[in-house]
């Protein structure tokens, strides 16, 4: 039997910790035991990225894709607890062309002197086999389709992009990105969830992470 740490352990979730792990720039491609999750689509301030990526699932036959399956892989996550000061930092890998690149630009620059029309982040649904898990079966990190998030404060937002290179595994000719995107908060307009799913050692050791703050959680019981 396999033995792994989890990238999420129980205690994440018993002692209300971080959620916070890290991923491989480019574990989203190939056949491995490596962890790796990916995004079907992705949208920033109200911009579509596209879906360039060839992501392979955990135990998925190469063959079996043969066209995009994913517009951007997750490299980072970080949410504090709910007992915790806020704090949301998510990074994440793309092909970025020149020219979307400069509209990516232009849009955070807009956000930050409250121009914007969209200032939304919408990821979308994400793959199932993350995680190669010690009962030898994939399971899930966790959850985050269809997450939305949104500046606390429109000055303090940024996105910085750094160029990585070429990638093999896209069918974008441009070059992958790392994006690491700061001063966020789930949007609770447009993400009512109240905790995220998430899998711990076992692909039948699941719990939930609790998204509501003290205040919040005793202003839904009134």
């Amino acid at each position: 039997m396999s033995s792994i740490e989890p990238k999420v352990p129980r205690s994440v979730v018993l002692d209300a910790k971080p959620l916070s792990f890290r991923l491989g720039e480019a574990d989203f491609a190939g056949s491995h035991s490596r962890p790796r999750v990916f995004f079907d689509s992705l949208t920033i301030l109200g911009k579509d990225v596209g879906k360039y990526l060839f992501a392979i699932d955990g135990g998925q036959d190469l063959n079996e894709v043969t066209s995009p399956t994913a517009a951007a892989n997750l490299i980072e996550f970080h949410l504090s607890g709910p007992q915790m000061k806020a704090n949301l930092e998510i990074t994440v890998g793309l092909p970025l062309s020149p020219s979307l690149k400069e509209e990516l630009d232009s849009l955070i620059s807009s956000v930050k002197k409250s121009e914007a029309q969209d200032v939304t982040i919408k990821f979308g649904a994400t793959n199932q086999k993350q995680e190669y898990k010690n009962d030898d079966q994939w399971g899930k990190i966790v959850d985050l389709s269809e997450l939305v998030v949104c500046p606390i404060e429109n000055t303090g937002f940024n996105i910085d992009m750094q160029q990585y290179g070429f990638l093999g595994g896209s069918t974008a000719s441009a070059d992958y990105y790392i994006l690491t995107i700061t001063g966020i908060m789930i949007d609770k307009a447009n993400f009512s969830k109240a905790a995220l799913d998430v899998e711990h050692s076992n692909s039948t050791d699941k719990g939930q992470y609790g998204l509501l703050s003290i205040d919040e959680s005793a202003a839904s019981a009134a």
